[in-house]
């Protein structure tokens, strides 16, 4: 019998669940449901035992030993008896109230599977009676979304329901609404194929003996699997998967069983379970076959993963509608705006670092859950906020960090405290992108876990994420990231224990007291909220985290790990065939050599494992080649303990004759701003001494296998090994075919590897003023590899005769790390290379010609303006180049009016300050260059700042800036043309708007709380109550978002608190300088003084004068326009000969 309700399912007492052994039953039943949620078991399973954890009797049927399970008949019903926990029933409704569950059960018996003259009718009539009974139960809604989920064999009977679905007839459509609706399918521990281990013979075995049957049965040895009716229904599922018309999820077993006679291992090994997808997402459930669709309660691991991949099915844009919505004036988890918060927040790149960590090696780090001195278990479990992992460069701390993160003690410690408990993690990256090494990058990081895990914060997000809208962008801003944050840390809605896991903080790039305070303030404690916030982070002993984490509980991570040194020894060594041999030799003397040795590195280590690798690879490689213990030992007391002096050792020892080749690639190793891909690090190096790009020309093509030997070859032998050639991670996030294939461990030629230093610490050392690759050779070199980069990338450019289509781009411009685009990339490095060096790159960039350029930036489909396509594209000589990437060298230098009008079809001042407007059409948006420098050249060059674009002089463009909060660039930017003479109360034209929808700058400046931009305004004669077109003060412009904003804190405790504090210090700003209010009302949302009061106890510090701000007397005189009409299409261009005064009143 279905338990319905439209309510809330904790609001009423739940009857018993009468589960049936065959047929659909339905465990919940709202009255609007957004989709189906179905359970398939597999064999031998049952609709209530496959999904229950705990014991579980069939009232109906008298218990029975595993090897009679082979015989279970069905009997009508079945009643719940000792159950703890039926999660589709007991936990599923609470989660997910606005869908139907419903279990399917069918006679699993293992000879109506495989077996007999039956083998082939089995999984057809199986597939075919759970497609006609799907049929039945929704013919009163057959196009509502169905989410399937399938366990073990059960994925294959779904999978030909599917099949038979999707082959329906004409007259069968009743059928094929089934397949159309699908939106998702989960697959546990179902296998799709045989593997290279083992046949499908082997892998059905394996299920069969999980389930219970004896190894050595008959029955189970006569079984014959009939793998063309497999095969038929993997090759028509993979068509259907092509029809992209529903999500995968694959959910694989993280463990094998164990004591379980006649199988070892997993059931379904990882290579079967796996569909090989582009569009699959795949997890693991950390326990074996059986229990993977078994959880205890709400806080169980599998159950959390499980939940959050029913959270992403149900936010996909395959469920969607009205009913999935709250109820009005509620915004709802599941509403498309929530949905689409959640994946603007996704960046991949914020995961690599964590991924590429190795575990570590067995029995190691065992101490941090075992010795209670370091009370780590019990800071877990109670209400302290921080918690400090220090230690020395490469001491392991990372290895550890992702043990923490990854350990179900973790899990079981947070878990004991009441509320929902969640984690997230982020592991800095000095080497990797700029995500993974920024403030931006953490928060968009830890905001997309803990959002994911807990969809119920998502409407808190909204009104930051509705700033971050550039035209049909999100651009998540680092004010926007803290206040979503923000509002999760202060809401008073769910009890949520939040603990972040942040490793390396001393490879932030950013500002390290900055990033001290921010965790200092996580830590204070803020009132009325219910989220609880932990962090355990770790880092190098830096004076700064020193100073500002002194007393906090953690340890010294180098002081607990003289053991694991030497067990990471001894499985590093027993790894060496020969070296094996001694370790196990009858000869004890043997024996006792290799120990001494082991101790002797693992002492001389001092807990340094990056040390310990580099010093193993070296003695081991010299053991191989024919050295004695006695020999290695001699070479071990030569081998610096240092890593720098280390290091030192390994640069001396390159041969003299790649000393300048081995300088080149260290250089554009460390200078590459993300790992490089090896066919674009390969032709930088190739490039490097050439100075005429006519000269440069690619490799020959080469076989990839080739390729890649060539290059490891080269890197080996220039950089000592401190160099690596690894996965491509930074192209794989963008591809999900590649991260799924690296993430598998299959790699996808010579574009799937990058090169990068082996480790923070090289890079460091490679920095150092001191550093020699040799004795004798040249301190400072011309260039350095900003301009190797540079120089591939131009040389490529100068290839370009024509101008480039899709496959003509494809074939000419390789990949060179994540960016595909060259546009963001060619401005990135030409900056850079200018800026290092400190000299012009005239010589390499006049190489190129403007039409190149052109040609470039044209191949894009991107060539538009404010909303306006354009015929020509936005950069399209070296001088528009010069200006998008701040080329102040080269500007100076190329720069004349007349090379400027013949080479730029737009104005180089309007190019310029269209970088800091933030349109959807910017490519070049991320860029945090302050162009004031490139307009004051220009302006000193000649440029004419009273030349009119799209119906608006570059002052008024500027001015019509959208940004919020303080933006400091932006005044400068206004400062440079006002001490030029410009008008600060220039009227501007509302782009799109009714004629009476005109501005001035002060206004634009208060409305968005520019607070420098108001300063410097005011400060050059601004006027300070001007009306605009519709009647209103600047200050009326800044009151309006104060008060909604205030009262939000008000009613729920939670706003957007950084613009509020800006909004306040706007209106306080603006009142010292005598603004007032027109008078009229704005909104019905300004607040009451009691309110104000309401606001000051809460410890809102608001400017009195608000409350009742100073109004404009009515009848003041007027001064007229000095423009008659100002709607003429003329008035604008007026400008560029007289100034415009507006009307003010005092």
């Amino acid at each position: 019998m279905a338990h319905s309700s439209a309510s809330d399912p904790d609001s009423q007492s739940r009857p018993p669940v009468e589960v049936l052994d065959e047929g659909f039953t339905e465990l919940w039943t709202p009255s609007n449901a957004a989709a189906d949620i179905i359970l398939i078991h597999g064999l031998q399973g049952h609709p209530r035992k496959t999904w229950t954890y705990g014991t579980w009797i069939d009232p109906n049927k008298p218990p029975s030993k595993l090897s009679k399970l082979f015989g279970r008949k069905p009997s009508s019903a079945s009643t719940a008896s000792e159950a703890t926990c039926f999660w589709p029933a007991d936990l599923l409704p609470k989660d997910i109230p606005n869908c139907r569950i419903a279990v399917y059960g069918y006679d699993s018996r293992i000879s109506n599977f495989f077996g007999g003259s039956a083998s082939q009718a089995s999984i057809v009539g199986h597939g075919t009676s759970l497609l006609n009974a799907l049929e039945a139960l929704r013919r009163d809604r057959p196009t509502r979304p169905i989410v399937f989920v399938a366990h073990s064999l059960g994925g294959l009977i779904l999978k030909e329901a599917l099949r038979r679905s999707w082959r329906a007839q004409n007259y069968e459509q009743d059928l094929r609404t089934v397949y159309d609706s699908t939106a998702a399918i989960i697959f546990m521990g179902t296998p799709h194929r045989g593997s290279q281990y083992a046949d499908w013979g082997v892998i059905l075995r394996n299920v069969a003996v999980a389930s219970g049957f004896d190894a050595s049965d008959r029955n189970l040895r006569d079984l014959r699997i009939d793998s063309p009716i497999l095969e038929i229904l993997r090759e028509d599922f993979s068509k259907m998967m092509k029809e992209e018309t529903f999500d995968l999820y694959t959910l694989i077993e993280g463990k094998g069983l164990k004591g379980v006679q006649g199988l070892t291992g997993k059931v379904v090994e990882d290579v079967s379970s796996e569909l090989n997808d582009a569009r699959e997402r795949r997890d693991y459930i950390n326990t074996n076959h059986m229990e993977m669709c078994r959880f205890s309660g709400p806080k169980d691991p599998g159950y959390r993963k499980i939940k959050d991949v029913f959270f992403r099915c149900l936010n996909s844009s395959r469920v969607s509608g009205p009913h999935i919505e709250a109820a009005p004036g509620q915004l709802s988890m599941y509403s498309a705006e929530c949905r689409a918060a959640l994946e603007s927040l996704d960046a991949p790149e914020t995961i690599v670092r964590f991924s590429q960590v190795d575990a570590p090696v067995d029995h190691t780090f065992e101490w941090l859950y075992e010795k209670e001195e370091l009370g780590f278990q019990e800071w877990l479990k109670d209400a302290r906020r921080l918690y400090w992992i220090q230690g020395k460069p490469a001491s392991g701390k990372s290895t550890l960090m992702k043990m923490i993160c990854t350990d179900p003690r973790t899990d079981a410690a947070l878990n004991q405290a009441e509320g929902e408990s969640v984690r997230a993690a982020f592991f800095f990256h000095d080497r990797g992108g700029t995500l993974q090494k920024s403030f931006d990058g953490l928060l968009r990081g830890i905001l997309f876990q803990i959002l994911s895990s807990i969809r119920q914060l998502l409407p808190l997000v909204i009104p930051a994420y509705r700033s971050t809208r550039r035209g049909d962008l999100q651009v998540w801003e680092v004010n926007y990231l803290l206040s979503a944050f923000d509002a999760i840390l202060s809401q008073t809605a769910i009890k949520v224990r939040l603990c972040l896991f942040l490793d390396a903080l001393d490879e932030y790039s950013g500002d390290h007291k900055g990033m001290a305070q921010f965790l200092r303030k996580i830590g204070v404690d803020r009132p009325r909220t219910k989220t609880l916030v932990k962090v355990c982070f770790s880092s190098r002993p830096l004076q700064i985290f020193l100073d500002k984490f002194q007393g906090l509980p953690g340890f010294r991570i180098q002081d607990f790990t003289k053991e694991d040194v030497l067990l990471v020894v001894k499985a590093r060594m027993a790894e060496n065939e020969r070296m094996l041999q001694y370790m196990q030799s009858p000869d004890m003397s043997e024996q006792n050599a290799v120990q001494a040795l082991e101790l002797e590195i693992a002492k001389r280590a001092d807990g340094v494992f990056l040390w310990l690798k580099l010093v193993l690879d070296e003695l081991l490689e010299e053991f191989q080649d024919g050295a004695n213990l006695h020999e290695l030992g001699q070479t071990l007391l030569t081998l610096p303990t240092d890593l720098e002096s280390y290091y030192q050792r390994v640069l001396e020892r390159i041969p003299h004759r790649y000393q300048e080749e081995s300088r080149v690639m260290f250089e554009i190793t460390t200078c590459a701003v993300e790992p490089l891909l090896v066919q674009a690090f390969m032709e930088a190096f190739d490039y490097a001494p050439i100075e005429n790009l006519a000269d440069c020309r690619p490799s020959t093509k080469i076989t990839a296998g080739r390729f890649l030997d060539r290059a490891e070859r080269l890197v080996r032998s220039r950089s000592g090994g401190l160099i690596e050639i690894t996965p491509n991670w930074h192209a794989a996030v963008q591809d999900p075919q590649r991260l799924h294939a690296q993430l598998s461990g299959r790699l996808l030629g010579e574009d799937a590897y990058s090169l990068q230093l082996i480790h923070q610490t090289v890079k460091t050392f490679l920095q150092r003023p001191d550093t020699r690759f040799s004795s004798g050779t040249a301190a400072l070199h011309a260039h350095n590899g900003h301009t190797y980069i540079l120089k591939f990338m131009l040389a490529t450019i100068a290839r370009i005769k024509e101008p480039l289509n899709d496959d003509t781009r494809e074939a000419l411009l390789i990949n060179i790390h994540r960016y595909s685009d060259w546009r963001f990339t060619l401005t990135i490095y030409a900056n850079l290379a200018e800026r290092t060096t400190g000299e012009s790159q005239r010589t390499l960039l006049c190489q190129v010609e403007d039409k190149q350029i052109a040609y470039l930036f044209d191949s894009w489909d991107s060539n538009t303006w404010q909303g306006k396509t354009l015929s020509y594209p936005l950069v399209d000589s070296l001088l528009s180049l010069a200006v998008v990437a701040d080329l102040r060298l080269f500007l100076a230098q190329q720069y004349t009016t007349e090379s400027a009008r013949r080479s730029s079809t737009l104005p180089l001042l309007h190019l310029a300050v269209h970088q800091r407007l933030g349109h959807e059409d910017n490519v070049f948006l991320y860029h945090s260059f302050d162009q004031s420098a490139i307009i004051e050249i220009l302006l000193e060059k000649g440029a004419d700042m009273n030349e009119v674009f799209d119906d608006k002089t570059v002052f008024q463009m500027l001015c019509s800036v959208r940004h919020k909060g303080e933006t400091p660039a932006q005044a400068r930017m206004i400062e440079t043309f006002l001490k030029r003479h410009q008008d600060p109360n220039v009227r501007i034209e509302e782009l799109g708007r009714q004629p009476r929808h005109w501005y001035t700058p002060l206004h634009m400046a208060a409305k968005h709380h520019d607070i420098h931009s108001i300063k410097c305004l005011l400060r050059y004669g601004a006027m300070v109550n001007s009306l605009n077109g519709r009647g209103f003060t600047p200050l009326d412009e800044a009151l309006e978002w104060v008060h909604i904003n205030l009262r939000d804190y008000i009613g729920n405790g939670t706003s957007d608190d950084f613009y509020r504090n800006i909004q306040a210090v706007t209106v306080s700003l603006l009142l010292d300088h005598g603004a007032k209010c027109s008078g009229q009302k704005l909104n019905e949302d300004h607040l009451t003084i009691r309110e104000f009061a309401t606001l000051r106890e809460l410890g809102v510090d608001v400017d009195n004068r608000i409350t009742n701000p100073p109004v404009l007397r009515s009848g003041s005189p007027t001064q007229q326009h000095v423009i008659a009409n100002p709607n003429s299409s003329m008035a604008v261009r007026s400008l560029r000969f007289r100034h415009t005064f507006l009307p003010i009143v005092e």
